[in-house]
């Protein structure tokens, strides 16, 4: 199976392979390629699981389907996944109640 590269949340939520498609993707940041944002996703074609911002993304021209984050669900859930900084400037209490409530 091809994985294919995506550099952002952002740009990621136009990706909609639509009803019938399929696919992985590593989206390489959050923000920017290389933070701490960055993971392998999965579309789910059937889903219609609410977009939390971390490990379910729906696509912006989508009704049905969304792209799931794969990783080991008796693991971490980190914050950056969801938008948070951490740099002591930007307020990242949305992404931290995200993260705690996906």
């Amino acid at each position: 199976m091809d994985i294919e590269l995506t550099e952002t949340i952002a740009t990621f939520k136009g990706v909609n392979p639509g009803p019938s498609g399929t696919g992985v993707r590593f989206v390489k940041g959050y923000y920017a390629a290389g933070d701490a944002g960055a993971g392998i996703f999965e579309w789910d074609a059937a889903s219609t699981l609410e977009d939390n911002g971390g490990t379910v993304i729906k696509p912006t021209e989508a009704s049905t389907g969304r792209w799931i984050r794969q990783f080991d669900v008796r693991g971490p859930v980190h914050a950056e996944w969801f938008g948070a900084q951490g740099d002591g400037s930007t307020a990242d209490h949305v992404a931290i109640q995200a993260c705690l409530t996906h």
